[in-house]
């Protein structure tokens, strides 16, 4: 009588456990679904200058992205908490470094976080690329992060990657400077 308690007893624990993980399954699929629609409205509007954008710069006033008309732009959204975000700043850097590159883009990294905090980051890691702040809107509109688009001088969409890039420095120099060309 009481193996038969037992095998019940496991056969509902198995059917609960797998109700939750398909569940959490579904979830993660319909978030990541969401994450990858929202982005694809900043994708299919072709033009960052159709999406209205609120930056703010480090001072607290408004970023205008007209200033840069002379180069290309890298725009990075990320996080503090965003540990694949933090893992490819130091390719960004590097790269930016190199004067080819630099010739050809500016390098804008977009956070939602407070003002004091991105300029706390920015300065202890000694980042030297341009950050701002955007509003909530815009980042639920970005969804995942890190995700970074490369705008032409016009602030058309030439190319948006959702995920980090490979830590290869040589292969993503390359790869910006065969974007610059459009």
């Amino acid at each position: 009588m009481r193996k038969n308690y037992l095998k019940k007893g496991l056969i509902a624990g198995i059917i609960v456990g797998s109700i939750a993980a398909f569940s959490f399954l579904g979830y993660i699929y319909y978030m990541s679904k969401k994450h990858l629609a929202a982005n694809e409205k900043i994708t299919k509007s072709k033009s960052f200058k159709d999406l209205n954008l609120q930056l703010t710069n480090l001072d607290g006033t408004p970023a205008d992205l007209t200033k840069f008309s002379d180069k290309h732009i890298l725009m990075n959204f990320w996080a503090t908490w965003c540990k694949p975000c933090l893992e490819e700043m130091p390719l960004l850097q590097k790269t930016y470094n190199d004067n080819e590159v630099k010739d050809q883009y500016v390098f804008i990294l977009v956070a939602d976080h407070d003002l004091p905090t991105i300029e706390k980051f920015k300065h202890e890691k000694g980042y030297n690329f341009v950050f701002v702040k955007a509003n909530q809107d815009l980042m639920s509109k970005v969804g995942a992060l890190p995700t970074t688009f490369i705008l032409d001088k016009s602030q058309n969409i030439i190319f948006s990657q959702t995920g980090s890039f490979d830590n290869d420095e040589k292969k993503f120099k390359n790869f910006l400077l065969e974007k610059s060309k459009k």
